[in-house]
């Protein structure tokens, strides 16, 4: 959509293209802001001194429409606006001849006595609501709606131009948000289900030191002794490991930063209680143009320490295998490492008792040995649910 511009319009992007470059970039900088949306309709009603600026999105299956976000109207308003009015337009319910543009509602004459301008504009203090669609996936409608105040009349013919023009970076915005969203989404959902297997994640930069840890790795790092944090760089206790791992990472860091193949590694590291060790998978990362930053992760470190407990829920593992509550609680204990005489323990149970649940989890589970028990908790979706 483009306004007719008459003989005597100025282009103001022609007259200002670096003030209008700038502002395209600030739009672009909201995604990088707690919440992009705020930011950019905040953004909008500064520039156009506007009193409100909303998003709604319309859907082939559902005309009403969804409200995306609303800035610049105090409390009250804005849930009058979500709950009554702004999930539907405006320009549906108007007579041609009532309307001045065919994106704008404003409160001249005859309009001032419509019963939707006594529903809308006038109880926010408005005079007059410019829409403009924003390009959008098939299937989608996308309208940005600017409100103005009575102090502020309509919206220019220069500002309705610049929103037109605008438009095209606008749904690009959107289109960058979503797939940034999308990718939120999905990491959460990777991280989790790493915590949730006790799988340890240190992410290293190009020069060896720390970027992130996930929670898994902090539990680690709290419990023991043998690996640890020390000035931003993994340390390990010992001196053998230690000196196999520095050699690992170094090798793996200076083949990647020429370019080279870099194949995951494992070791193992020995700990303190020599009756168990720590595994260790290192993974590099692959470098892009836009990674090449010295803090950017580098490598992966995906850390086992078999000391650390499990994090299926017994709900799962009952509808996994066909336990009850005791049992799955029973085959929980025996996969945290826990012998026969400690599961009575901590469950003040007798032997016989703990016994007799233990064949009928045999039985369920199919196996005849408390290992198979063991084994295939771990290797269930159990611990990912």
């Amino acid at each position: 959509m483009h306004i007719s511009k008459s003989a005597s319009y100025i282009d103001p992007i022609t007259c200002d293209k670096n003030g209008y470059a700038i502002f395209v970039g600030d739009i672009y900088e909201c995604l990088f802001d707690e919440n992009p949306l705020r930011s950019l309709l905040t953004l909008l009603t500064e520039k156009f001194q506007s009193t409100m600026a909303t998003l709604l999105v319309f859907s082939s299956e559902d005309s009403t429409g969804k409200v995306l976000f609303v800035s610049g109207i105090p409390g009250d308003a804005h849930v009058f606006c979500n709950d009554r009015v702004m999930s539907f337009d405006l320009n549906q319910y108007l007579y041609t001849e009532r309307v001045g543009h065919n994106s704008e509602f404003e409160a001249s004459s005859r309009l001032g006595k419509c019963r939707v301008y006594d529903m809308f504009l006038e109880t926010l203090g408005l005079y007059s609501l410019y829409s403009i669609e924003i390009p959008a996936s098939a299937g989608v409608t996308i309208i940005l709606k600017i409100g103005v105040p009575v102090a502020g009349g309509k919206v220019s013919p220069s500002d309705r131009y610049l929103l037109d023009y605008l438009s095209g970076h606008i749904g690009k915005f959107l289109i960058l948000l979503a797939k940034a969203q999308c990718l939120a989404s999905e990491n959460m959902i990777y991280y989790e289900t790493i915590d949730r297997s006790s799988i340890c994640l240190i992410l290293l930069d190009a020069l060896g030191g720390v970027v992130s840890r996930n929670k898994s790795a902090d539990i680690l790092l709290s419990n023991q002794t043998d690996i640890a944090i020390s000035d931003g760089r993994v340390d390990i206790r010992d001196l053998a490991s230690k000196k196999v791992f520095e050699g690992v990472v170094s090798r793996m860091l200076n083949a990647r930063s020429i370019g080279a193949p870099v194949r995951p590694e494992a070791l193992r590291l020995s700990k303190e209680a020599k009756s168990s060790s720590i595994g260790v998978v290192v993974r590099a990362i692959p470098a892009h143009d836009y990674t090449q930053q010295t803090e950017s992760p580098a490598l992966a470190l995906f850390i086992r320490d078999s000391d650390l407990p499990t994090y299926a829920s017994e709900v799962t593992v009952s509808e996994l295998f066909g336990l009850s509550p005791t049992e799955a609680r029973i085959a929980l204990l025996l996969s945290d490492g826990l012998s026969v005489t400690d599961i009575m323990d901590s469950l003040g149970m007798a032997n016989s008792t703990v016994r007799t649940h233990l064949r009928s989890v045999f039985k369920k589970m199919g196996v005849d040995r408390q290992a198979l028990v063991v084994r295939l908790i771990l290797a269930s979706a159990a611990n990912i649910v």
